[in-house]
């Protein structure tokens, strides 16, 4: 949760928290801090993932779409590819 909150949040949460709220003071400080460390090391510090959103942009840009199209049928190709590669993550036949 630490790490993810850190990756996402544009305010992570803070070690006091963590302490407290999560770990409900059964973990110490410097506990927390190393099993991050060691599932940042299992993971060789490659958390970096594309999102379906990240691809769709870039290939919009790509494909200079944002430069053929009007804002208001650029921003409904956004909507519907957006939607589109939403429903493809939850369609497990396509797996």
């Amino acid at each position: 949760m630490f790490i993810a909150a850190k990756y996402e949040e544009i305010y992570p949460f803070k070690m006091k928290l963590v302490f407290e709220k999560i770990g409900h003071k059964k973990l110490s400080k410097k506990s927390i801090r190393a099993r991050e460390a060691d599932i940042l090391r299992a993971l060789d510090y490659d958390i970096s993932a594309v999102s379906a959103y990240d691809f769709v942009m870039s290939t919009i840009y790509q494909l200079r779409l944002d430069k053929v199209l009007d804002e208001k049928h650029l921003d409904y190709l956004i909507n519907v590819c957006t939607y589109l590669s939403k429903m493809n993550m939850y369609d497990y036949e396509l797996l």
